[in-house]
């Protein structure tokens, strides 16, 4: 027979409850910590984002493997192929290069062309002839340094130096020595020095008008071609021309020297310049520049011009 409800114990009615009560919590539990849209959006980032790290890292492991592989076949393949090819193009330039030298030194290949520039005393046959050059030109034939050394050892060359032009050319540039002074050697005889003292020209008597005559003094012996001068009052007179200005120097027509040394220079027009010696003239240059400057300014017509003076003298024509 069953017991009425009031009768049963009450032990188990609490148990029951707490169990209930117990099985109610979770439940509302669950409800408080449901996660927002934003958390599961989060959370399928981190995922998304640990499962791209582990993709990468298992791709990142295959190619290392990969490339491992490759260079394991690569050693076995390489060292007699790639040795025998680099072998076979290195001996093949060399080839190249040895025949082609030996090409361009045959002596009838022709190879670039030779050119003389800013000299009227030489020409281009004559350094031809002195350097050796071969027939027909071949720069590589021809002796480079024995071409400058023969040029410059000509009596007529002051410097020369070698130059390259396009297209394959080979410039010899030279400047010739420039006749300063004609100086009586012995009888008839004269040479034509330069301003440094080297004879450029002898013959008898004036060849041409290129430098002023000295007179009254003698040198008293003869010199050859390229022979340069030691003598006191040449080298004097030399230096004291080579001081002047290109355009004074080129109106000095002739020059007197009597016999106590002192000396006389004739202008164009004939007018006379008297300086004493040589030492007198160098210690005058500046006013002898700045009175024949004076003259040519002003037009003013001069019968004579004295600086052996302390004051120098002008005698002006018609005065």
């Amino acid at each position: 027979m069953d017991r009425p409800k009031w009768m049963q114990p009450r032990v188990r009615q609490s148990r029951k409850l707490q169990t209930n009560k117990a099985q109610a919590e979770p439940s509302k539990q669950e409800e408080r910590h449901r996660p927002t849209f934003r958390e599961e959006l989060q959370r399928a980032r981190l995922r998304q984002e640990n499962k791209y790290r582990e993709e990468s890292a298992v791709q990142h492991h295959l190619e290392e493997e990969l490339s491992a592989q490759q260079r394991k076949r690569s050693k076995k393949k390489s060292p007699k192929g790639l040795r025998k090819g680099r072998l076979f193009r290195l001996v093949l330039g060399l080839s190249i290069l040895l025949g082609a030298a030996v090409f361009v030194h045959q002596p009838w290949v022709a190879f670039g062309r030779l050119q003389v520039e800013g000299s009227n005393a030489l020409t281009q046959a004559e350094v031809e002839q002195m350097a050796g050059a071969p027939k027909p030109m071949n720069l590589f034939r021809l002796n480079w340094h024995g071409l400058l050394q023969a040029v410059r050892s000509d009596y007529r060359v002051e410097k020369a130096t070698l130059g390259y032009g396009w297209p394959l050319t080979l410039k010899v540039y030279i400047n010739d020595r420039q006749p300063v002074l004609y100086v009586n050697f012995t009888g008839k005889t004269y040479g034509k020095l330069d301003a440094t003292g080297h004879v450029i020209g002898v013959g008898q008597g004036i060849a041409d008008g290129s430098a002023p005559v000295l007179t009254g003094y003698s040198l008293g012996k003869d010199l050859s071609l390229g022979e340069i001068t030691d003598d006191t009052e040449i080298l004097g007179v030399l230096g004291f021309l080579g001081k002047l200005s290109a355009p004074l120097r080129d109106r000095i027509t002739g020059i007197a020297m009597d016999s106590n040394k002192n000396l006389k220079f004739y202008l164009s027009g004939g007018v006379p310049l008297i300086v004493g010696t040589y030492e007198n003239a160098n210690k005058k240059l500046d006013t002898i520049a700045a009175i024949c400057r004076e003259l040519e300014t002003k037009k003013i017509k001069a019968e004579y011009i004295d600086v052996t003076y302390e004051k120098p003298y002008v005698k002006v024509l018609g005065k």
